[in-house]
């Protein structure tokens, strides 16, 4: 299956598609926007202190009003989190896997070639054509198309921090 990855560098915004929501989405409590990465405490750990919340005031708290919303939600958000981890890493792996290609071969080759290089020497990594040209399209920081399908391997400005 074929996600949408988020960026290799950590600062970066990301968007990647799982169970209806994304990185920049959100979900409403009671009118109130929490996301996986921006929500309650009670949301994020076993311990916290209600009256630090910064969404719910303690006494008309939908979270503490029903459990079963506040565990449901909590576990959501933690299998979440763990995709997006999961993904990342792949993602991670598959941009080292192709620009190694790209690197070893030193030329421009098209993805569909690139596509059974990487899957040949990586299988667990389970790359499909359209995984790796993804992955070169949304990553022009470090892939430079040359022409339609074809890329190169963009070497690191001296002037990049």
């Amino acid at each position: 299956m074929d996600e949408i990855w988020p960026p290799e560098t950590d600062g970066e915004e990301a968007t990647v598609s799982w169970a209806g929501i994304s990185r920049s989405e959100h979900i409403w409590v009671d009118g109130v926007r929490i996301s996986p990465y921006d929500c309650p405490d009670c949301l994020k750990w076993e311990e916290f202190d209600c009256d630090q919340c910064a969404f719910f005031s303690p006494e008309t708290c939908p979270l503490l009003r029903d459990l079963f919303l506040m565990l449901d939600t909590r576990t959501f958000f933690v299998l979440y989190r763990e995709r997006f981890e999961a993904q990342r890493k792949r993602q991670q792996r598959l941009i080292r896997a192709v620009r190694s290609e790209l690197q070893a071969h030193g030329r421009p080759l098209h993805y569909t070639v690139l596509a059974r290089m990487v899957a040949d020497r990586h299988p667990k990594l389970r790359v499909s054509e359209r995984s790796v040209l993804k992955i070169m399209a949304h990553h022009p920081e470090v892939f430079e198309k040359v022409a339609e399908g074809v890329y190169r391997y963009r070497k690191a400005s001296k002037h990049r921090r």
